[in-house]
């Protein structure tokens, strides 16, 4: 009964949900993003459970036809700031809130996205938005250090900066997707996960367990990271789409390809204005990662809207 109850909590909730970053992959990184300034909004995701935003020095630009001065565009700039909650350590697992151990992001940056579109066909080549953040992050782990053979919490943490862009072809409901990460953060991926002998049973052939307690190994807190994405969103009526290509490296390890497809439900047909609609989706992914392909992954994700500007 809990489980159906969370799903028609989950598909009342739709109407209010707004977008931000539409697409992501299975560990939340983002494929597609697109900024409404005009919107504050609560957004979920397995990396971060929680976070809030909001623009404010927001600017108007208007655009207009050459020949016959009608109003194309409206674009909207200004700047954001995001709070967030994040799953440092756990799987992600919505009936175990309390067990997750929560970090902490912060972001602030300029966007200049669009306000309307009156009418795509009339501008000469398409239109197009982009942006930058830069952000900390602040995560809580439950760590085991081998080097001194003991179990505390660490709170390591990650600096960088995001880029954005997006082009909207003039005559189709598509668009073309960047996204490009570089960070200076902590070596997450190389640590293994642990739990305490007495909490697993141990055969000669396997260890079984039901869930690790934290990340075994040592912080290394000097990992430099880049990770670029590439998306190719397209809208038709209510189903959104959005196939995607990733492409990872770090310092001391092998690059990390990704592909995958999210598939979003909207709430609304996108109309000729461009205002895109809420969204709830579910997608899959697959990665190629230390040498091989891993097990493909579906995951949810999707925003919720609280407030708007006027």
């Amino acid at each position: 009964m809990k489980k159906k109850l969370l799903i028609i909590f989950t598909l009342s909730t739709i109407n209010y949900v707004s977008s931000q970053n539409i697409g992501v992959d299975s560990n939340g990184d983002p494929v597609f993003t697109f900024y409404d300034l005009k919107t504050n909004r609560l957004e979920f995701t397995s990396k971060e459970p929680l976070s809030y935003s909001q623009s404010f020095r927001r600017y108007k630009h208007q655009f207009v036809e050459d020949v016959s001065g009608d109003k194309t565009i409206s674009k909207l700039s200004g700047f954001l700031f995001k709070a967030s909650l994040l799953n440092s350590g756990k799987n992600f697992n919505i009936n175990k809130l309390n067990d997750l151990n929560l970090g902490l992001g912060l972001e602030l940056g300029w966007q200049k996205t669009m306000e309307d579109l009156k009418d795509l066909k009339k501008t000469p080549r398409g239109a197009y938005t982009f942006g930058g953040n830069i952000f900390l992050k602040i995560d809580n782990v439950d760590l085991y250090d081998t080097n001194l053979n003991t179990e505390e919490n660490r709170y390591p943490n990650t600096i960088g900066m995001n880029l954005n862009y997006n082009y909207l072809f003039k005559n189709s409901k598509s668009i073309i997707s960047l996204n490009a990460t570089l960070s200076r953060g902590w070596n997450e991926k190389e640590l293994l996960d642990y739990q305490d002998i007495g909490e697993t049973t141990i055969t000669d052939e396997l260890v079984a367990l039901k869930e690790f307690k934290g990340k075994y190994g040592t912080i290394d807190n000097n990992i430099n990271k880049f990770r670029l994405a590439v998306s190719y969103p397209f809208y038709v009526k209510y189903i959104n789409p959005v196939p995607y290509l990733s492409w990872s490296t770090q310092n001391n390890a092998s690059p990390t390809y990704g592909y995958g497809m999210l598939l979003n439900f909207l709430t609304n047909p996108l109309e000729k204005d461009y205002k895109i609609p809420a969204t709830l989706g579910i997608g899959i992914n697959k990665i190629y990662e230390k040498q091989e392909w891993q097990s493909a992954t579906i995951y949810i994700a999707g925003t919720i809207k609280i407030g708007k500007y006027k």
